[in-house]
């Protein structure tokens, strides 16, 4: 069984993918390992779950105990973690290169995703091409992590960092 784990959504969130197919959340953290739901038992009672050493450990992160991924009742496929890997991907980059447009990191990391999937069944990559006609939304959330690396503007001159100005004396 893989396990991965990556950033979430909100800011400071980890969340674990396993067999690259189900997300699931940190529920609790207890001294020596971490319990991790699927994120779809708060809509849906899904009754997966997987607990595993902490990520810190000297071993890394082990499966301790786990229910059978049959006992999902939620419908996953490999589409969902691939888009938030690619989202995640696209909001590093934009914080990283502050000069590079949007469409110039669109286009190259789109293309490094659709070389990553060619060996992968026509239907998955349909389905991410699909999702990936909906760009407004990957742009808004790759702008929004760009605006949290860019200063902002003084407004008074209280809020003005003299080492920061450029001065011509």
């Amino acid at each position: 069984i893989k396990l991965e784990v990556v950033e979430g959504n909100k800011e400071g969130s980890r969340w674990l993918i396993v067999d690259s197919v189900h997300i699931c959340l940190k529920q609790q953290v207890f001294q020596n390992h971490d319990v991790w739901r699927c994120e779809d038992f708060r809509d849906y009672k899904c009754p997966f779950k997987i607990i595993t050493t902490k990520e810190e450990s000297e071993n890394g992160l082990q499966i301790v105990t786990m229910t059978k991924k049959l006992l999902h009742n939620c419908s996953k496929d490999k589409v969902k973690p691939i888009l938030h890997k690619f989202r995640l991907k696209l909001a590093k980059r934009m914080r990283a290169d502050l000069d590079t447009p949007w469409r110039k990191i669109w286009d190259e990391e789109r293309k490094i995703l659709m070389d990553g999937l060619k060996s992968e069944s026509q239907l998955l990559l349909n389905q991410v091409l699909l999702e990936l006609k909906d760009s407004r939304s990957f742009r808004v959330s790759a702008q929004r992590a760009r605006a949290k690396e860019t200063p902002t503007i003084p407004k008074t001159h209280e809020e003005m960092d003299p080492e920061k100005v450029n001065s011509f004396l």
